[in-house]
This record gives structure tokens, C-alpha cells and sequence, in this order.
């Protein structure tokens, strides 16, 4: 069976983040794949920091977010479903 990346952010609970669609997708393309869930949730630990303690702005939390995703997922090799806004080259 093919393998595929599935880059999606699904937040506390998968089985109910936007009403099912992001576990359901998930469900139907491992009929057909070998699926890797990456899960693109942030660090809520980290986030609080940066806009408590450090007083981060939510525009620049969220630019470091992404930096952070692209370096993470930049080697990133093979078949990839994105069902996110994060951008991967």
C-alpha cells in the first residue's frame, strides 16, 4: 500500500473538529493509503508564553508558528495531502 502524509490541524479532538471532516477524510484515505497524520496543533504551553509572559502579539505567535511547522516539514518527502493553511514546499 502507498504511503501519505496527512498534514492536517485538528485541535483537542479529532473526531469532532469541523464537525468530522478532518477524521472522516482521514478515515476514507486509509482505505486507499498507508496515512501519516502529522498533526499540526500548536504547543498551547508555548503560546501562552509567548502572549503572557512575553506579551507576543497574536500576528507574530502565529508567524512563528508557521516558521517553526516549514522547518519542521521541510524534508518532507513523498505523497502529501494538506488540508491546512500551512505552507510545505
Amino acid at each position: 500500500m502507498k504511503g501519505l502524509k496527512y498534514l492536517v490541524s485538528c485541535g483537542k479532538n479529532r473526531e469532532t473538529a469541523w464537525s468530522g471532516t478532518n477524521f472522516s477524510l482521514y478515515k476514507a484515505l486509509g482505505k486507499y493509503f498507508e496515512v501519516n497524520d502529522i498533526n499540526l496543533n500548536g504547543n498551547r504551553w508555548t503560546n501562552a508564553f509567548m502572549s503572557r509572559v512575553i506579551r507576543m502579539d497574536g500576528d507574530i505567535i502565529e508567524y512563528y508558528r508557521r516558521h517553526q511547522l516549514g522547518m519542521k516539514l521541510r524534508n518532507t518527502t513523498g505523497s502529501v495531502f494538506q488540508f491546512s493553511e500551512v505552507f510545505t514546499s
